[in-house]
């Protein structure tokens, strides 16, 4: 896909007219369609910034280096309206291909590529489970808001891993927490979480993400990390300070991942899960709360009984 025809601004603004949902902000051959959710415009800056200058720092490209993605080809899956497709394309990916379950969301994304007259970025209706080694391999994978609304984060990350060629970037909201968990939620499926098949979503902490990557054969991930006073905004963008969301870069390893089969004989590990929980529950303040929680309890217990007198 090399070239993409052009729009007036008569056909620009029927087409924004045909969508009602805009995640993003967008100029559209000069005319200016602001996001549905005004928190988005700093988040977008933000994000974006926080992503590819990620990337950059990764691929050791100089923050003057215009093209830092030039001659690399671009996967992003789960691309929504394809914000970041077109960022990477403009940041000089060589071919950019978007995936996305949600027909009319890819429908939105070809349109802002032609009213940008953004050429080489293709868009194809395709859920994650779906990927496989048919549609190519590609230097860097882009997994945005999407881990933590799939129902097998592991699965996912493995067939990523199948057309990652070097680098995998992930975006995900997060449990902040230092110990390896994935906490499982209801989030029954409507017109903004449709990537997956039922209504069991699990959210990850930093070393799930980790170790689900380790597993899938790539590197120890580098968490990015979110610096400036922008981002106390608002809620969505305090979020990755809090830790609650996160952003992680992983390249491919050459090793091959750890023999997953016990040794016969060998003893059980310690369950260090099991070990951060207690760690955690012993905590003075857990410790100060259940002692009060007990004295309350016999307290009530007393009255009870002087009542029943």
């Amino acid at each position: 896909m090399k070239n993409t025809t052009s729009m007036n601004k008569e056909e620009i603004i029927a087409g924004i007219q045909n969508f009602n949902d805009w995640e993003w902000g967008y100029n559209l051959g000069g005319i200016i369609q602001k996001p549905n959710n005004p928190k988005h415009v700093t988040l977008q800056k933000l994000k974006t910034n926080h992503l590819f200058n990620g990337l950059r720092s990764i691929l050791k490209m100089d923050n003057k280096e215009e093209k830092p993605l030039k001659g690399l080809r671009v996967l992003d899956v789960g691309c929504g309206e394809g914000v970041f497709s077109i960022a990477a394309r403009q940041l000089g990916a060589e071919y950019v291909l978007g995936l996305e379950p949600r027909l009319e969301k890819v429908d939105q994304a070809r349109f802002i590529c032609r009213a940008q007259q953004i050429d080489c970025v293709e868009f194809k209706q395709l859920r994650v489970m779906e990927i496989n080694k048919q549609i190519g391999q590609f230097d860097i994978v882009l997994f945005i808001g999407v881990l933590y609304v799939m129902e097998k984060p592991f699965e996912a990350i493995s067939k990523l891993s199948e057309v990652t060629k070097d680098i995998l970037v992930i975006d995900t909201e997060l449990i902040p927490i230092d110990y390896p968990i994935l906490a499982a939620k209801e989030s029954f499926p409507n017109v903004a979480y449709n990537t997956f098949d039922s209504g069991l979503t699990f959210t990850p902490s930093p070393n799930s993400v980790a170790l689900m990557l380790k597993y899938n054969g790539f590197k120890e991930p580098i968490k990015l990390l979110a610096k400036g006073k922008e981002w106390k905004n608002n809620s969505y963008t305090r979020h990755y300070l809090t830790g609650h969301r996160g952003s992680f870069v992983a390249r491919k390893s050459s090793q091959t991942p750890s023999n997953r089969l016990w040794p016969k004989g060998a003893l059980h590990p310690p369950n260090r899960v099991h070990s951060a929980l207690f760690r955690t529950i012993i905590k003075p303040s857990f410790i100060i709360s259940s002692i009060g929680n007990e004295i309350r309890k016999s307290i009530s217990k007393i009255f009870d009984l002087f009542k029943n007198k």
